[in-house]
């Protein structure tokens, strides 16, 4: 064709055939038409350098930070890439999306709808429990975007709304994790046993969050004497 190949993009339809769809599509004899498209020499020159780094991103100008296509390639290597994009991709779901799945901190410079978007929510606390802090208001009262924030990180129950720290399930998923949550548990689910005894077989250190007529307990001083936490300190102190 006389265009270098890093200018070159070609479609199968209106899709990418960088991407996997339309090459399960030309295989089965699905697409009839192919368009190859030329980049523009600064873009092809940026997604090059991107594909190599990303952190060279931060150097582009902002015409190339805008472009989704450089944008991308360089979240897809490191999420945190996202900090540098322009605004205009902060809102862009696919993009943030694909950040947050490697980096969920990144949500925090997502733009505003996709910090209430509940699927970049949900992918961004499944790879970092702390992420639940971006999130807007209205899902951390979200009980499945919250649960699955416990579930990965325990102690980011502080970052829920507080009817979700009163909330027995959400709260045993959390001091399961890590016994410290206790400590943003309500005070009805620091006066629970069955809570208090998880926590301090998780971490002995819970207990100092428990509520003081629950600390003296011979159950829980017994869960916190046997607790994970207790036995590898015994390991550290005798090996």
């Amino acid at each position: 064709t006389g265009i270098k190949a890093r200018e070159q993009r070609l479609f199968a339809g209106t899709v990418p055939c960088d991407d996997d769809l339309p090459k399960a599509a030309l295989a089965a004899g699905g697409v009839s038409a192919l368009t190859l498209v030329r980049r523009c020499p600064l873009q092809a020159m940026w997604l090059e350098l991107v594909q190599v780094s990303w952190q060279r991103l931060c150097d582009a100008p902002l015409a190339i930070r805008s472009d989704s296509e450089v944008v991308m390639a360089a979240v897809e290597q490191k999420g945190m890439a996202l900090a540098f994009a322009a605004e205009s991709l902060r809102e862009d779901p696919d993009i943030v999306h694909a950040a947050v799945e490697r980096d969920g901190t990144m949500l925090t410079y997502a733009g505003p709808g996709l910090k209430a978007d509940k699927r970049v929510v949900l992918a961004a606390v499944k790879q970092n429990g702390c992420a639940l802090k971006y999130a807007n208001h209205a899902l951390r009262c979200d009980r499945e975007v919250v649960m699955a924030a416990v579930e990965q990180y325990g102690e980011t129950l502080e970052n829920a709304d507080e009817s979700l720290r009163a909330d027995f399930l959400v709260v045993m998923a959390a001091v399961q994790q890590s016994g410290r949550a206790l400590a943003a548990a309500s005070p009805l689910l620091q006066a629970d046993l069955k809570i208090v005894i998880a926590a301090v077989t998780q971490d002995r250190r819970a207990l100092q969050h428990a509520a003081r007529d629950l600390q003296s307990n011979p159950l829980v001083t017994q869960a916190a004497k046997h607790s994970r936490s207790s036995i590898q300190a015994r390991r550290v102190r005798y090996s």
